[in-house]
């Protein structure tokens, strides 16, 4: 039970009863969703039936050692918990054997190479992350990735009329003092590169002071969670616990931070085309 406990958390998630201890033979924990399907309760009597390494069919009497709740009801409605030893000793397997390990990785993005580690030192064994074992949890996963997407393209969208607005104020407010700097020799390159800069800098002064309040919130949540009680239904209906942990990794940082520095670039232009098509002597009579 403790390498299960290291995976799953899983005694922390006892509503009843106790972890397994291996105190008694035959105990087994099963959830609160599945005792209300079943109908029992602490203590009761479950009998499990399966295969032995023979494919012969084995069938034994489990009693019921604890009772768990978590946030993915599919699971809790499919999977019981019992020792090893006393699964090891009714399929007849060896001491040191399993049917099956499950492997929890730190970093979301290092599936795929762990396994491919796993694969070519262990070429004998079948080895499957969660994207071949559950589809349906990897395309889940691939819509939040896409919907990510959309969200920072829309962000950056208000972000360049934002920038195009500020600047384009900042142009028409000083029509006259460029259209001086035109009058006394400054060519429109320099012009629209002043303009562009003006742009640029506002921009890295402003990106790493949002960043860092980003990051400080994203902190504080991570921390604290987010509490979605109210929809807690639903969220179990795809596994996910009403208390959210947001975090932000390091990539998604930086490739923010280079997406504010091109929206910037992007929105400076117009500003820029703006001032280098004022005509000096005109500009030099706006009041």
């Amino acid at each position: 039970m403790n390498e299960e406990q290291q995976v799953s958390k899983l005694g922390n998630k006892l509503l009843e009863g106790e972890e397994l201890d291996g105190s008694t033979r035959n105990q087994i924990l099963i959830s609160s969703r599945l005792a209300e399907k079943l109908k029992v309760k602490l203590r009761s009597k479950v009998v499990m039936t399966f295969q032995n390494i023979n494919n012969d069919i084995t069938t034994a009497a489990f009693r019921v050692h604890g009772i768990y709740r978590t946030s993915n009801k599919r699971n809790d409605e499919l999977y019981v918990f019992a020792n090893r030893s006393d699964l090891q000793r009714l399929t007849e397997m060896p001491e040191d054997a399993a049917h099956e390990l499950a492997i929890l990785v730190n970093d979301f993005d290092a599936t795929d190479r762990e396994a491919a580690v796993l694969k070519e030192s262990y070429p004998e064994l079948l080895v499957e992350t969660y994207k071949e074992i559950s589809p349906d949890l990897e395309l889940f996963n691939s819509q939040i990735q896409l919907n990510m997407i959309i969200m920072t393209t829309i962000f950056m969208l208000a972000l360049i009329f934002g920038i195009i607005n500020t600047m384009l104020m900042a142009v028409l407010e000083r029509i006259k003092e460029l259209g001086m700097l035109m009058a006394v020799g400054m060519n429109k390159m320099r012009v629209f590169v002043m303009v562009m800069l003006e742009t640029i800098f506002i921009a890295f002064i402003g990106a790493p002071v949002g960043m860092l309040l980003g990051y400080i919130t994203t902190k504080y949540l991570n921390r604290v969670g987010i509490d979605l009680s109210n929809w807690s239904s639903a969220l179990e209906e795809f596994g996910m616990s009403d208390l959210v942990r947001p975090e932000v990794d390091t990539h998604t940082f930086f490739t923010i931070s280079i997406a504010v520095v091109i929206t910037a670039i992007l929105a400076s232009i117009y500003p820029a085309i703006k001032a280098i098509s004022l005509k000096p002597v005109e500009a030099l009579r706006k009041i």
